[in-house]
């Protein structure tokens, strides 16, 4: 190789590292990240939990069966799994 060609490929490798070291410097900036991220998401409403299902809920978390809980309202309301237990948590915490 030339005395051009080892500048050229110096010069290639020293642009490499100096791109890399900022591109791990921003990936470690919460601003920048932040910045990218964009505004939270809005919470999403609650449904109301039927009168009719509540008695059968409030008997499964008496006996600490959180789980059947979700089940009967998922069942009575059509809710995913995520906002049933939401649901619950926010109710009867």
């Amino acid at each position: 190789m030339t005395e051009t060609h080892w500048q050229a490929a110096l010069l290639l490798a020293v642009w490499t590292v100096f791109i890399f070291r900022m591109g791990m410097k921003l990936g470690r900036s919460t601003s920048a990240r932040d910045a990218l991220s964009g505004p939270p998401a809005a919470p999403r409403p609650r449904m109301p939990i039927p009168d009719d299902v509540r008695p059968a809920i409030e008997d499964a978390l008496k006996r600490r069966k959180k789980i059947e809980a979700i089940r009967i309202l998922r069942k009575a309301t059509g809710l995913g799994l995520k906002d049933a237990k939401e649901s619950i948590e926010a109710e009867w915490g």
